[in-house]
């Protein structure tokens, strides 16, 4: 008996982040700076339960894309919401999360199918999408650094 209680309670505290407040290290202004081309996320603080985010690829002053997200809770489950460049909303719920990393996930997306965000050291995050398109496997990975004041 003592063994399940000890097993029920490493199930139940699995590392799961719970609410947005998991992830309010997000909050701020970071940037991924390849020279001509940059790519921006904007995350407001988790008032309300929600972060609020805005992400943008621009080149030569001229915005390429654009994404608004929504991190909250949905049916009791955290989830990523994007929506890019004015397409219609697509939702991930929290699959897992560890060590400071989030991996939310829907398989019945076309692309990506997993949208995933770490915390990293120094002022730095890192963030990925990855899937399948046409039986093949793709990742694009993003190195993204505070904003400079």
């Amino acid at each position: 008996m003592k063994y399940l209680i000890v097993a029920g309670l490493l199930l139940s505290g699995s590392a799961q982040a719970q609410t947005v407040s998991d992830l309010s290290w997000l909050t701020g202004c970071w940037v991924q700076d390849k020279g001509a081309r940059k790519i921006t996320e904007h995350w407001t603080p988790a008032d309300g339960g929600q972060l609020f985010g805005i992400g943008r690829t621009f080149s030569a002053d001229k915005v390429l894309n654009y994404e608004f997200m929504v991190l909250g809770q949905r049916d009791g489950v955290l989830t990523f919401t994007a929506h890019p460049s004015g397409q219609g909303g697509a939702s991930f719920p929290l699959k897992s999360f560890k060590d400071g990393e989030a991996v939310f996930e829907n398989t019945a997306h076309d692309f990506p199918q997993r949208v995933i965000y770490k915390r990293g050291e120094g002022g730095t995050m890192s963030a990925a999408i990855e899937g399948t398109i046409k039986g093949q496997t793709k990742r694009i990975d993003f190195s993204y650094a505070a904003c400079p004041k």
